[in-house]
């Protein structure tokens, strides 16, 4: 009931915008929000050694950067792009509304970009899997090795510290086209974008 009157409000909020001829568009997070579990956590618990699991702590005690503590993570991550494409077919759980969501976007004109601090490794399968690859997606991308996932992301002047991926950077440069930006998602990595963004959910 509650994502239900989320998606509601949200839609009232385009529609009253989109109809006083302002041009929008979404940010939106993809773990723990168009999905309703985490991929990248568990791709982690799956495929990584063991001491993946000592940095988000010392994230959230501040003894580290939330890019920092990513990039340690992902280099515990043993697997390959093959063997994520085959674990994102039957895991993940897209939430609900987000389907209705996006046809609405659709049929209103109104561009939706994925920005993610998971690999596009993971998110790009899962969502071309469930009809959903036309969706412009920027996440961090990586080098698979024997010895771990080492993250090759450039985003720009790399002012950003919340991530690897910078989501402001794709936020200004949607405002910087005219667009009413709204960005999606409760997670580190949007910090940042968030008080730029003109509505926030």
């Amino acid at each position: 009931r509650c994502e239900m009157s989320i998606k509601t409000s949200l839609e009232a909020q385009l529609m009253h915008d989109h109809h006083h001829l302002t041009k929008l568009a979404v940010l939106c997070d993809f773990d723990d929000t168009i999905i309703q579990q985490n991929l990248g956590v568990m791709l982690l618990e799956r495929f990584g050694k063991p001491e993946w699991r000592r940095f988000h702590p010392l994230y959230l005690a501040g003894k580290m950067t939330l890019r920092q503590s990513i990039t340690k993570e992902y280099s515990c991550l043993q697997v390959s792009p093959e063997r994520i494409e085959a674990f994102v077919r039957t895991n993940g759980t897209i939430r609900p509304g987000f389907l209705d969501f996006v046809h609405f976007c659709k049929e209103e004109d109104i561009p939706i970009t994925i920005v993610t601090s998971g690999l596009e490794a993971y998110v790009k399968p899962f969502l071309c899997q469930r009809g959903l690859g036309d969706l412009e997606v920027f996440g961090e991308q990586a080098v698979f090795t024997s010895s771990g996932v080492r993250l090759v992301t450039d985003t720009g002047n790399g002012a950003c510290q919340q991530g690897n991926i910078c989501k402001c950077l794709y936020l200004l440069r949607r405002q910087q086209e005219g667009y009413k930006t709204i960005n999606i998602g409760d997670g580190g990595s949007d910090l940042c974008p968030a008080p730029k963004a003109n509505h926030v959910f």
